[in-house]
């Protein structure tokens, strides 16, 4: 009865059919003698057979091994189950032992049927270690160039895929077994008088096997691993990098594969790599989740398999290339309308694809007796990769929203402070190097920020993170201050326990000698006793000296640069003992960098529009002096922050939102908030700006001032921030306040 039957129709196929085939039949397939691999993907087609260039072509007659460097892939080809073996074997070569067949269909149990596509294609032996001439970088590294690590007494060699952020870090992608065991592990390039240099430290990310059900959620791959051999190493300067191609081209958009976007389009999609062993390498999508191994019970998957374009064709790769980012050829695609604003804008700026960890060399003799060789690359989703090690991809550091200790707060604090000074000739001063202090918010919602390059000039308000938290070790701890921990003991009063917020409330114990003894008596050492208040102590009274002695110069940069500080008293992540989460819990730990920077830089439009509302018809209106006032001034503004958005508050939002919708949940709950905090923040700066510059122009011997406030030049600011004698940055320990 056909009219009952279930029709097969191959064509009507999709990836998950294919995916659930596979893995329903794996176990059969896998232990067929020939069998060295499984794929998914589309039916291979033999170059000689006329349905290659007409579909509706009669099939041969004679039909010679399908191998795998006679055939093709045609926009007609069927989804199949590609099954690689190591001998072609004809039909009556198993009448003897039928039991090694492979079916011409899988049929799953609701009738569902697919083809196998089974192609000769035997392995050859891993070819020799030696790389020649691996493209190092003589300027700033690139995505293509060569990176180096020291391991069991010999040089390997491998790939920079790309530059990636976790929030607060900049890193290097490549293949994990480049970086070897991780963290701390130490990889090299040259600088340009030829002399080996570190350039970047191996992270602790570093994902190998990840089980395919982590990769992909809702897939079958029962026992299933997918070999994502991917890790990030920690740059050491980023000045010496570049989030751009070696030739130059910056990278578009990664290219998104999950379940919901991943599909059989996807073969024959052409792609280009960039290796530092083999140069450019051209290629294209061959197959999906190859299947190269089965060890112990447990099955091994490569994302994807890369093979040649055409039949006479090879991709070209060698040890060395991996961490090499393959890319979308869009100029190359046949699919892709060549009028189309998107395809010209990917042939301009391509979008990066994978990252390569490995090669496949398959070797065969062909009837006429002579050798024949073909190579592929085995990678994994570039999109897959940033997903497993938690971080985003960057395609142009000139371009790119910085990402590096929560530039955005900072520089719309000082920027807003700016125009909130009442005195006359102060405003002026500021509003002429308004731009020197910080950016404005239009550079601030397009992305264009500073980095952490000492070659460059950094706008004031984030001098303190981009260039003295590496030049001045000794600043790391005047950034923040434990103000609420209520487990502390009082240094005086032991039985007691007390907080730095309660213990400012007295006078006496507003020193550096009672704030010393409190962090010793918690166990604190020297380098972590936050000194927030004491550092904004400490410059108000530099500031104070310069307006008397007209040094504005000084003033404007001693200005900009304590502004981060006063940005710091305003987040209240920074003024808290649960600035990285509750002690003892790492899973909170990224609450800082996820709360401070990632929120911040994806709403960076709706926080400026917030604060510019909050700040209009406002100006600084509290007027204090001297040092411990204006160390007063700042604690004020932490404990406001503290009360009006508890640390507390904003974990337990982060830990309620995993995942992908957590950023926007946390704007959701937190975004007003955070938004009062920085409005207050800005007014508090502008308040201890005016204070001590109206504390020095009073002084008796103060010295005459321009006629008009001057704009001061880049080059004597950068001058004076890289003087490590200019506001010196120095330990709790060291201070001896009032």
């Amino acid at each position: 009865m056909p009219r009952f039957a279930r029709k097969i129709d191959f064509a009507s196929l999709g990836l998950i059919d294919l995916i659930q085939a596979r893995d329903l039949h794996h176990a059969d397939l896998a232990g067929l003698p020939n069998v060295i691999g499984t794929a998914v993907g589309r039916y291979l087609i033999r170059a000689d057979d006329p349905r290659v260039k007409n579909p509706s072509a009669p099939a041969p007659k004679d039909r010679p091994p399908r191998t795998i460097d006679n055939v093709t892939i045609c926009n007609w080809s069927w989804p199949a189950v590609l099954v690689f073996v190591d001998k072609w074997l004809k039909t009556d070569a198993f009448h003897e032992n039928p039991q090694d067949y492979i079916p011409p269909r899988l049929v799953m149990p609701d009738g569902r049927a697919v083809p196998t596509c089974v192609v000769e294609a035997p392995s050859l032996p891993r070819s020799e270690r030696t790389v020649r001439q691996p493209a190092f970088s003589s300027g700033q590294i690139a995505a293509g160039n060569a990176i180096m690590r020291d391991a069991q007494q010999e040089e390997r060699i491998g790939t920079v895929s790309c530059l990636v952020t976790d929030g607060a870090d900049i890193f290097a992608l490549t293949s994990g077994h480049v970086i070897g065991d991780g963290e701390q592990s130490d990889l090299y390039g040259f600088d340009d008088v030829g002399h080996r240099q570190v350039v970047a430290t191996g992270a602790s990310s570093v994902r190998r096997d990840v089980p395919f059900s982590e990769a992909y959620p809702e897939w079958p791959g029962v026992r299933t691993y997918l070999n994502a051999d991917v890790g990030i190493a920690r740059v050491s300067d980023v000045a010496d990098w570049d989030a751009r191609l070696a030739d130059g081209r910056r990278m578009g958009p990664v290219i998104n594969l999950s379940i919901d976007t991943l599909n059989l389009d996807l073969i024959g999609c052409p792609l280009v790599g960039y290796g530092a062993a083999s140069g450019q390498m051209k290629g294209q999508v061959t197959a999906l989740f190859y299947r190269y191994a089965s060890i112990g019970g447990s099955d091994f998957v490569a994302d994807l398999l890369i093979g040649p374009r055409e039949i006479d064709e090879n991709v070209a790769t060698r040890p060395g290339d991996s961490g090499a980012v393959w890319l979308w050829d869009a100029a190359a695609d046949a699919a892709a309308d060549q009028n189309d604003d998107s395809v010209k804008q990917a042939i301009a700026a391509p979008n990066p694809l994978a990252v390569q960890w490995g090669g496949y060399r398959a070797g065969l003799g062909s009837g006429a007796g002579s050798h024949v060789e073909r190579q592929f690359a085995l990678a994994t989703s570039l999109s897959l990769a940033c997903r497993l090690l938690e971080v985003e991809f960057i395609s142009d550091l000139g371009y790119e929203r910085g990402q590096y200790w929560g530039k955005t707060g900072h520089y719309k604090v000082a920027w807003s402070a700016c125009a909130l000074v009442r005195n006359e000739y102060l405003l002026a001063l500021l509003t002429a190097n308004r731009n020197k202090i910080s950016v404005s918010d239009e550079d601030l919602s397009s992305g264009q920020v500073p980095m952490n390059n000492d070659k460059t000039f950094i706008a004031l308000a984030d001098v303190a993170d981009l260039y003295w938290r590496s030049a001045r070790p000794n600043d790391k701890a005047n950034h923040f201050a434990d103000m609420d921990n209520p487990n502390a003991k009082d240094p005086d009063n032991p039985s007691k326990k007390i907080t730095l917020l309660d213990a400012w409330k007295n006078k006496l114990t507003r020193t550096t000698d009672y704030w010393n003894r409190y962090y010793e008596e918690d166990g604190t050492d020297t380098a972590h006793r936050g000194a927030l208040p004491f550092r904004a102590w400490e410059v108000y009274e530099l500031l104070v000296e310069y307006a008397r002695d007209a040094k504005l110069t000084e003033f404007v940069c001693a200005a900009g640069c304590v502004g981060h500080y006063l940005g710091d008293a305003c987040q209240p992540l920074h003024v808290s003992y649960l600035h990285h989460g509750g002690p003892k819990k790492p899973e909170e730990s990224p609450v800082h960098s996820i709360y401070e920077t990632k929120m911040l830089d994806r709403f960076v439009d709706d926080l400026i529009q917030g604060v510019n509302a909050g700040l209009r018809g406002k100006s600084a209106q509290q007027k204090f002096q001297g040092g411990a006032a204006a160390a007063d001034h700042v604690v004020t503004t932490m404990s406001r922050t503290l009360h009006r958005l508890a640390p507390k508050k904003i974990i337990d939002v982060f830990v309620k939102n995993p995942g992908r919708p957590r950023l926007q949940a946390m704007w959701d709950a937190l975004g007003d908030e955070t938004i009062a905090c920085i409005v207050d923040g800005a007014i508090g700066l502008a308040e201890y700006w005016e204070a001590a510059w109206e504390e020095g122009r009073a002084a008796s011997d103060a010295k005459q001032l321009p006629d008009e406030a001057p704009e001061v030049d880049d080059v004597d600011l950068m001058a004076l921030y890289r003087d490590k004698t200019f506001m010196q940055s120095r330990l709790l320990s060291q201070m001896k306040l009032p």
